[in-house]
């Protein structure tokens, strides 16, 4: 038998077929070039590239509106892609070539000025978008509405969103079956540490390449929602913009970006060269700029610190290496106050200008003071305490993390405390009233200052401690607060504040002192929404 045989005549057929299909391939390959095709409702780009990208960009609203990568549409949702809700029906939308390797095209909104780029041979939207003020309803994100089908591996760098579940807080945090809690804001990633984040498939990934945050708002320790998964659409965001826990105002008047949605074979991309842009005539483009070089000294072993610059139009960072010697990224000509971070706690700052060159600048870190006992290290993040390494994962009442008290902690005398026995955060309808135990000797008996570090306030909230059931001290006055939740969001970064509680010497007895921390405001609602801080550390001083 030995397998099967087909005529002569037959075989000839077959192999003229598949000649047939191997010239239809080639004359593909050969129509695919870079082009700008106006098409009547559309502008169709092909970018010539591996893999084949092929966009169309709607002429009524600006919107993306069909993104073909090797002949598949990412782009299903018929909203498309775009700023916010969408750049409006009063948009004017035009394009043009650059040679024969650029093209440009502006969309003029009500909201923004917003350009998409496209360069000859490379698989990415390129993108950059001018605002005079911060466009409704308060934010300014562009949203890619891709289909989950064939994107759905989810967010590579968090687990993503889950619609489906039951909510639990506001129908935008949800529980699963196993107890495991997800939502859309537990998918951001710091901005010094988000430089690229998306979405894969097989054989497929989208991706958000973020070549400068420069325009943005919140410092390097901000994040945002950055994806979820709703039905059959993954939403992948670069939020520029948002009061989610905002610490500083739009920027107004400044170019966003440069940033791009780019396309792989799945694996995230390598971060694409973006300075070719400059010469496209962006409104809001710098060209010439300056940087800062310096030295930082006095840095602790083993804690990370970081150079942050910012003023009204521009923010910028850089990380400093253990010889402390840093420099900037190139930067906006003006004046900027220049902040040492010990990991993200300012420490020391001064005020630099900077033009068109270099211009040198140092920093050192003051130390600490002498403390009888701290919990915890002065650096701006609850680092080591109960829960601290999962609160941007997770919703405080998930199943995964440890019961959040309140507790009992006793400063351990010659031996280190074990700091994840104290919760990295108080509310004050779950665990008020946390304790501390101390040991103190009768020449120690005299005045002291406590100490007590925050990094976020959830509806002025703010401590009152009592020492011994004998001392309770006074109210120290709502600080800088969000007037909304902010932790629940996965969110430990606020405004930082330290309360320094002055405690006289008759509050204090030789041997074992108790002193209890209590949670005071005047609003917040029940629960985990309830008000609360984040402890950053507490400290009796010498």
């Amino acid at each position: 038998m030995g397998g099967l045989h087909f005529p002569r005549e037959h075989a000839w057929v077959m192999q003229m077929k598949w000649m047939g299909l191997v010239l239809l391939a080639s004359l593909a390959m050969a129509e695919a070039e870079f082009s700008l095709k106006d098409e009547g409702k559309f502008l169709t780009i092909d970018c010539d590239s591996s893999p084949a990208l092929v966009v169309q960009v709607n002429k009524a609203n600006g919107n993306l509106q069909s993104i073909r990568v090797n002949g598949t549409q990412l782009q299903t949702n018929s909203r498309g892609s775009h700023l916010n809700s969408g750049f409006g029906g009063d948009s004017k939308v035009s394009a043009k070539a650059l040679g024969d390797d650029k093209i440009l095209v502006t969309v003029d909104s009500p909201l923004v000025l917003h350009y998409y780029a496209f360069k000859k041979g490379e698989p990415d939207v390129f993108m950059a978008t001018w605002a005079a003020n911060c466009p409704p309803p308060g934010e300014m994100r562009f949203i890619a509405r891709l289909d989950s089908k064939v994107l759905n591996k989810g967010n590579v760098e968090r687990p993503g969103d889950d619609t489906s579940a039951k909510a639990i807080e506001s129908k935008d945090i949800f529980i699963q079956p196993d107890g495991r809690t997800t939502s859309k804001y537990y998918s951001g990633v710091k901005f010094i540490d988000d430089d690229i984040h998306g979405s894969r498939g097989s054989n497929i990934g989208a991706f958000f390449a973020i070549g400068s945050h420069e325009s943005s708002s919140g410092g390097p320790f901000f994040r945002d929602i950055n994806s979820q998964t709703a039905g059959a659409t993954e939403e992948m965001y670069f939020y520029m913009y948002s009061g989610h826990a905002q610490t500083e105002p739009f920027r107004k008047n400044q170019l966003h970006g440069p940033y791009a949605l780019c396309f792989t074979a799945g694996p995230p991309p390598n971060m694409p060269a973006m300075g070719w842009m400059k010469d496209l005539d962006l409104k809001g483009w710098v060209s010439e700029r300056g940087r800062v070089t310096g030295t930082a000294t006095g840095l602790m072993p083993g804690v990370p610190y970081t150079v942050y610059l910012s003023n009204d139009t521009a923010q910028y960072w850089t990380r400093v290496p253990a010889n402390g010697k840093f420099t900037t990224s190139s930067m906006k000509p003006g004046s900027y106050t220049l902040r040492l971070m010990r990991n993200e706690l300012s420490v020391a700052k001064s005020t630099v200008a900077v033009s068109t060159g270099t211009v040198t600048a140092n920093l050192t870190d003051p130390g600490l003071p002498p403390y009888l006992w701290r919990i915890g290290l002065p650096d701006g993040t609850p680092h080591g305490l109960r829960n601290a390494a999962k609160m941007g994962d997770m919703h405080p009442s998930d199943k995964r993390l440890e019961p959040w008290g309140p507790v009992t902690f006793t400063v351990r005398e010659k031996v280190p405390a074990n700091l994840n026995d104290f919760p990295a955060a108080q509310w004050a309808d779950v665990n008020n009233g946390n304790k501390i135990v101390f040991k103190i000797d009768t020449p120690e008996i005299k005045d002291h200052d406590l100490e007590i570090g925050i990094t976020d306030s959830q509806y002025g909230s703010r401590p009152i401690v009592h020492l011994n059931d004998t001392w309770t001290s006074r109210d120290p006055g709502a600080p800088e607060s969000y007037q909304s939740r902010s932790i629940t969001f996965g969110i430990y970064r606020g405004f930082d504040h330290v309360f320094t509680i002055h405690i006289p010497k008759t509050a204090f007895k030789a041997g074992a002192n108790t002193l209890s921390i209590d949670n005071l405001s005047g609003s917040g609602a029940g629960g985990f929404l309830s008000n609360a801080f984040v402890f950053d550390y507490i400290g009796l001083r010498e």
